[in-house]
């Protein structure tokens, strides 16, 4: 885990090695409906977040996606999806993977807690009427 405290061990998550396979898939069951609750309850300003970002491609600025770990692969498969799917210009869409991208076959596990390079890297790459989504 990371020194810098954004991983944790879910408290229901102890003794995971130890758990017959339906008690590990009954947790991650209701984890993942915990994340549809938070989604359902979110709606209003997923709905505006959402046109904010179609109206910055819209006038001409990009979708940057901003992601660590496996949320920073979420974030790039969708982002890559994007051109092909809805037409945006490659050239509207921006990622900012913690670490860089050449740290894909890697993901050290540390960069994410690295305050200032996100800071560098975000100046290096948003820009004014750009929109950026960070995934977690």
């Amino acid at each position: 885990m990371s020194a810098g405290g954004t991983e944790g061990l879910h408290d229901k998550a102890r003794g995971l090695d130890t758990m017959v396979p339906g008690d590990v898939l009954s947790l991650l069951s209701s984890g993942q409906q915990q994340a549809a609750r938070s989604v359902d309850a979110a709606r209003d300003a997923i709905a505006s977040a959402s046109l904010l970002a179609a109206d910055a491609i819209s006038r001409g600025g990009r979708l940057v996606y901003a992601g660590a770990g496996s949320s920073g692969l979420m974030a790039m498969a969708d982002a890559l999806e994007l051109p092909g799917t809805y037409g945006i210009e490659r050239e509207q869409i921006a990622i900012l993977f913690a670490g860089g991208i050449s740290n894909l076959s890697e993901m050290p596990g540390a960069p994410e807690d690295d305050v200032e390079q996100a800071r560098i890297d975000a100046e290096a790459v948003v820009g004014a009427g750009d929109c950026v989504v960070v995934i977690s």
